[in-house]
């Protein structure tokens, strides 16, 4: 009953995901874009936010490989469209694929940086960049701890 359960579960999240990359009036929104007009509208700037989420809901039900997938497709759009935040986002989720695959710490480590960086170029994210730089100590701890 319970591999039923969590079977409905993971298609009604797998068609609520289609619909929305589908969809020309999903917008994925931050702060930061209040003060941009007419960002919800640009295709340009919303496809790589999509496949970030995307990546984010593979990440989620345990699909490690589509998560990579999408992020590796987000990525370069998303710098080219200076959208820094997303762009760090993209970081922290690979980062999270390379944990997840057990073999990838000091690469999760570079990915973690490498938002950090993103995270710089814009102004008042504070919050993200203490939390991704959190982050790289408690993986650099763990590291420490291990030895390696």
């Amino acid at each position: 009953i319970l591999s039923d359960l969590v079977s409905l579960v993971l298609k009604d999240v797998e068609k609520t995901l289609i619909d929305a990359l589908k969809s020309k009036e999903t917008a994925f929104l931050t702060p930061v874009d209040n003060k941009q007009a007419g960002i919800s509208q640009n295709r340009r700037v919303m496809q790589p936010r999509k496949l970030k989420i995307a990546g984010d809901y593979c990440l989620l039900v345990g699909c490690v490989t589509d998560a990579k997938k999408y992020y590796r497709e987000a990525l370069e759009p998303a710098k080219q469209n200076g959208d820094w935040v997303w762009a760090g986002g993209i970081m922290e989720g690979k980062a999270a694929c390379h944990m997840l695959e057990r073999a990838g710490e000091k690469v999760a480590m570079d990915c973690l940086k490498e938002a950090l960086r993103f995270y710089r170029k814009v102004q008042g994210l504070q919050r993200l960049r203490v939390s991704a730089a959190l982050k790289i100590a408690g993986l650099c701890v763990s590291l420490a701890l291990r030895g390696d």
